[in-house]
């Protein structure tokens, strides 16, 4: 149905044109390159943001504990037991940078979901495709039981 008839003067090597002008798509000559490689990709972004999500949390629970209660006055806040001022900092730049790596790996995971939404809905894989072709044989077939089945009086 999607190929033309055969041209007597044509050679049999010749590949045959093929069209699929019925859906306006193109045939299914694309492919998933990246169906085994999207998976990991995304499990490694989550396992990045659960360990920098865990370590903000230690990080956390490490520092609030020796800060003092009250956020009344910024001097307040910078008073801390035991500390001084350089493993503040130290903290603070690492909790910045499991943060900036969060950031990054939710945004690799954004940028995958896009992706996958555009290969979705503009990629044409040969699996949907073949559906589409099975869907279509039931349906020529299905119309040619009922043209044959009003064509002959008398079969109801």
């Amino acid at each position: 149905m999607s190929q033309p008839p055969p041209n007597p003067s044509s050679s049999s090597s010749a590949p045959q044109f093929q069209t699929d002008a019925r859906f306006r798509t193109s045939l299914p000559t694309a492919s998933l390159k990246s169906s085994i490689t999207v998976p990991k990709l995304v499990d490694a972004e989550v396992e990045s943001l659960a360990e920098g999500m865990a370590d903000l949390v230690g990080i956390a629970s490490v520092s609030s504990g020796r800060l003092e209660r009250g956020v009344k006055i910024i001097n307040e806040i910078l008073k801390i037991e035991g500390k001084d001022r350089f493993q503040i900092a130290q903290e603070a730049f690492q909790a910045e940078c499991k943060a900036e790596s969060m950031a990054i790996a939710a945004n690799s995971l954004l940028s995958i979901t896009h992706s996958l939404k555009l290969m979705f809905l503009l990629g044409d894989e040969e699996y949907i495709t073949q559906r589409r072709q099975e869907r279509l044989k039931t349906a020529v077939a299905d119309i040619t039981a009922a043209k044959a089945r009003f064509e002959k009086p008398g079969m109801d």
